[in-house]
């Protein structure tokens, strides 16, 4: 099986890392809703690619997911 590379897993991993320290700028009232809903959204397509990336079946439903 050809190995599968999703290019979009580096960049996304650099964009929660740049807006990690952002969040904290956030006014209290925005920070912990959403603030938490961006960086929970974030993560869920994170973790879909990497299933993407590592499945062996079932590959595109994780990038639909995504």
């Amino acid at each position: 099986m050809p190995d599968k590379e999703i290019n979009v897993l580096p960049v996304l991993y650099d964009l929660l890392l740049w807006y990690a320290p952002k969040l904290s700028r956030y006014p209290k009232t925005y920070k912990y809703t959403l603030g938490q809903r961006i960086t929970n959204v974030m993560l869920d397509i994170l973790e879909a690619l990497i299933e993407a990336r590592y499945a062996s079946k079932n590959t595109i439903n994780f990038l639909r997911q995504a």
